[in-house]
């Protein structure tokens, strides 16, 4: 055949025979990745439902009354008692986040209320970065 071996010719018929599977493999891919699936179509709309649902529940939830409403308030305008603050408040915080608030919290229980606001930068995770991020919407009573 063509002049190859005996050996040439069974590597070309193996080359050909991997290259017919290839192409059946991707055929029956393209095939089955055309069909739209029905039912994850109908998932993705009751996922977006339900989601759209409890985004509208949660827009009208009440504030919790557990939460000191003098605190809240200095949250809301940006000044936050740092020596009466719960977890909650002092995460309202720039760059605070659960970790750090009981860092806050374990500290100011160990060591007393804090003096001046600096006083925050012994707590570790709160450096002179974070420090002029939230200095501006700390305030010490």
């Amino acid at each position: 055949m063509f002049g190859f071996t005996r050996r040439e010719q069974q590597f070309i018929l193996m080359l050909l025979v991997a290259l017919a599977a290839g192409l059946v493999v991707n055929s029956a891919r393209n095939r089955v990745m055309s069909k739209p699936d029905v039912n994850w179509q109908l998932q993705k709309k009751q996922i977006v439902r339900e989601f759209q649902e409890k985004s509208r529940s949660e827009a009208t939830v009440e504030p919790q009354s557990d939460i000191d409403t003098e605190n809240h308030k200095r949250a809301l305008t940006g000044q936050i008692n740092i020596n009466a603050a719960d977890s909650r408040e002092l995460q309202l915080l720039n760059r605070i986040g659960p970790m750090t608030a009981q860092k806050i919290i374990d500290y100011r229980n160990e060591n007393g209320p804090f003096k001046r606001p600096e006083d925050l930068k012994k707590i570790k995770g709160i450096g002179p970065v974070t420090f002029d991020n939230i200095k501006s919407q700390i305030c010490i009573k």
